[in-house]
C-alpha cells in the first residue's frame, strides 16, 4: 500500500484513476480514513480502479472541480454554494447533539433524500455518497474572553465562505471576515482577524491553537463534509462498482464520525494542557442569548428555500432539554492551562447561584429553539430585506 493506493503483484490491463479531493493535511485522521477508502476500492476492483487523494486544497476549488468534471469526487461543504439547501445542516443552535445530527444527516434519511432532490432540481451534476461529520464548531479568540453578548461587538471573526456562517457571526454582533481555510493561522498571527472557529481537533491540526489562546465552547454549528462524486463519472461505473463505492464510503463515513466524536474532549484537554489555551464554557444565559440572536436567520433561511418540511423533520427527530443554571458545576465552566497546579476561573456573575447542586451538564446539551418551532414559521411571509 502506498499513498492510499493498494498495489497488487498482478496489474490489470486497464486502470482507471479516480482523483479524490481532500482538505486534510498528511497527519490528519481524515486523510488516513480517505486513504483507507482508496485501499478498499483498489482491493474490491482487483486494482481496476485506483483512488488518488489530491494535496490539501481549498474546499470551494475542489467542489468546483468535481462539478466541472476536473475531479471525480471530493469531500467538503462548499456544495452549499451550488445547492444552498444544504445550509440547513449549517444553521446555528439547531441541533442538540452529535448523535442527533448524525441520525438526521446520514445517507437514506428523510433530510438526506430531500437534499438529493434539491441537487437534481438545481441541475448540479453530482451524486452524494455520504456525510463525514466533523463536529461542533467552537470559537477561538486571540487575546480576550467572551462573557456577554456585547463582547462580540466589533470582533473580527473568520468565516469560511458559507452564507450561513457569515450571517451567524453577524447575528452575534461580530464582524465576519472571509479567510480561506488554509490561511486562517497566518491571518490570526498578522492580526487580520481576532477570532476563528473550528472543531477542537482541527484547531490542533491547523496550528490555530498555537497563535490564539482563548477557546470558547460556543458549539454554535455542526460541521459536516458531504462526499460527492461527479455524475458523469458515476454513470460510467458499473452497478457493481457503484455498490462498492457506496458501501465503502459508508464504512469510511462511519469511521470518520466515530473518530471525530471521540476526539473532541481529548482535543480540548490537549489544547489546554499542551498548547496553553484557556478553555471557556459559556453560561446558559449567554447560550440562550446567542440562540435568540440567530432565530431570525433561521426563519429567513427556511422561508427563502421553502424547507418547512425538512425543518420539521429536524425538530421532530430531536429531544430538546432546557438548561437550568442551577445544575451547572462551576468547576466545569472554565479551565486554565496549569502553571504548576490547574486553575479554574470564576464563572461570570449570575452564571451559578449560591448553593447550587454540583451536577454537570454536558456542553453539547441544547436548549429547544422555542421561537423556531415549526408552528411559528410562516413560509408565505415576505422577508423585509434582501
Amino acid at each position: 500500500m502506498a499513498g492510499g493506493v493498494f498495489l497488487s503483484n498482478t496489474e490489470p490491463s486497464t486502470v482507471r484513476t479516480v482523483r479524490y479531493g481532500s482538505l486534510w493535511p498528511e497527519d490528519h485522521f481524515g486523510r488516513d480514513i480517505a486513504n483507507g477508502f482508496a485501499d478498499a476500492i483498489a482491493l474490491g476492483t482487483g486494482g481496476r480502479i485506483r483512488v488518488e487523494l489530491t494535496p490539501p486544497s481549498p474546499d470551494d476549488a475542489l467542489t468546483a472541480a468535481v462539478i466541472n468534471g476536473d475531479l471525480e469526487m471530493t469531500s467538503g461543504h462548499a456544495i452549499q454554494d451550488h445547492v444552498p439547501e444544504f445550509g440547513l445542516g449549517y444553521l446555528p443552535y439547531l441541533y442538540r447533539s452529535f448523535d442527533d445530527y448524525q441520525r438526521i444527516w446520514s445517507l437514506g434519511s428523510p433530510v438526506s433524500d430531500s437534499m438529493a432532490v434539491h441537487i437534481e432540481r438545481r441541475a448540479v451534476p453530482v451524486v452524494a455518497l455520504g456525510y463525514s461529520i466533523i463536529g461542533f464548531r467552537d470559537l477561538l479568540v486571540s487575546d480576550r474572553r467572551i462573557d456577554h453578548l456585547a463582547d462580540f461587538r466589533g470582533l473580527r471573526v473568520r468565516f469560511d465562505g458559507a452564507t450561513t456562517s457569515r450571517d451567524t457571526y453577524a447575528a452575534f454582533g461580530a464582524t465576519p471576515h472571509y479567510v480561506p481555510y488554509l490561511a486562517a493561522r497566518q491571518a490570526l498571527c498578522d492580526g487580520e482577524i481576532d477570532a476563528a472557529s473550528n472543531t477542537a481537533f482541527n484547531l490542533i491540526y491547523l496550528g490555530w491553537g498555537e497563535v490564539a489562546k482563548h477557546l470558547h465552547l460556543t458549539s454554535h454549528q455542526l460541521l459536516t463534509n458531504i462526499e460527492v462524486v461527479n455524475r458523469d463519472f458515476w454513470t460510467l461505473l458499473s452497478p457493481a462498482d457503484q455498490n462498492l463505492f457506496r458501501s465503502e464510503m459508508a464504512v469510511a463515513c462511519a469511521r470518520f464520525c466515530a473518530t471525530a466524536k471521540a476526539k473532541r474532549e481529548e482535543a480540548i484537554s490537549e489544547l489546554a494542557d499542551v498548547h496553553g489555551v484557556r478553555i471557556h464554557r459559556l453560561s446558559p444565559e449567554l447560550i440562550a442569548q446567542l440562540t435568540a440572536a440567530v432565530q431570525p436567520l433561521t426563519q429567513k433561511f427556511i422561508r427563502e428555500f421553502a424547507l418547512q418540511t425538512e425543518f420539521e423533520a429536524v425538530i421532530s427527530a430531536q429531544t430538546f432539554t432546557t438548561l437550568d443554571p442551577t445544575t451547572l458545576d462551576p468547576t466545569t465552566l472554565d479551565h486554565d492551562p496549569p502553571d504548576g497546579a490547574p486553575q479554574h476561573e470564576t464563572p461570570p456573575d449570575g452564571a451559578l447561584p449560591d448553593g447550587a447542586p454540583q451536577t454537570r451538564v454536558h456542553p453539547q446539551t441544547r436548549v429547544h429553539p422555542t421561537a423556531l418551532h415549526p408552528t411559528t414559521l410562516h413560509p408565505t411571509t415576505k422577508d423585509d430585506g434582501p
